[in-house]
C-alpha cells in the first residue's frame, strides 16, 4: 500500500491533469458545464418525488429520497467500472509513449466519477434537509 501511495505522489502531476481531463471532457459540450452535474440529479429528484408523492400517492414515507440514495450508489458505481474499464483503452496512446504505471489511468477515472458523486451528493443532502430527516449510522 505504501508502495502505491510513493508511486502516486511521484506522478501527481499527471494524476491530478488526468483528473482534470476526464472531468472536463464530461462536460465539454455541455452549456451548462459542471453546473449540470447538480441541475441534472436536481431536477431527476424533483420529478421522481412528483411521481412517487402525488401520482402514486404517499405508500412509505420518504420513499423517492430512499430511492435516490440507492440510485445515486448505483449510478456511481456503474461510471466508475464502466470508465476504468475502458481506461487502458481509450489512453493507450499516452500508455505507449510514457513511462508510468497503467493504474494511474484507473484510478484518475474512478476519481472523475467521484468528483461527480461528490456535486451528486450535495443535491441528496439538500433533500434530506429539506425533507426533515434525521441522519443517523
Amino acid at each position: 500500500m505504501n508502495i502505491f501511495i510513493n508511486k502516486i505522489k511521484q506522478y501527481q502531476f499527471m494524476f491530478s491533469e488526468l483528473v482534470k481531463r476526464d472531468f472536463n471532457k464530461r462536460y465539454k459540450r455541455s452549456v451548462l458545464g459542471i453546473l449540470w452535474s447538480m441541475i441534472a440529479p436536481l431536477f431527476q429528484l424533483l420529478v421522481m418525488s412528483f411521481v412517487f408523492d402525488r401520482v402514486f400517492g404517499d405508500t412509505m414515507e420518504h420513499y423517492t429520497i430512499y430511492m435516490f440514495a440507492g440510485q445515486l450508489m448505483f449510478n456511481y458505481f456503474r461510471e466508475a467500472t464502466d470508465n476504468g474499464m475502458q481506461s487502458i483503452t481509450s489512453n493507450s496512446g499516452i500508455i505507449t509513449k510514457v513511462n508510468a504505471p497503467k493504474y494511474l489511468f484507473l484510478i484518475s477515472k474512478i476519481m472523475a466519477a467521484s468528483i461527480n458523486f461528490l456535486l451528486t451528493l450535495v443535491i441528496f443532502f439538500i433533500f434530506v434537509i429539506a425533507y426533515r430527516i434525521t441522519i443517523t449510522w
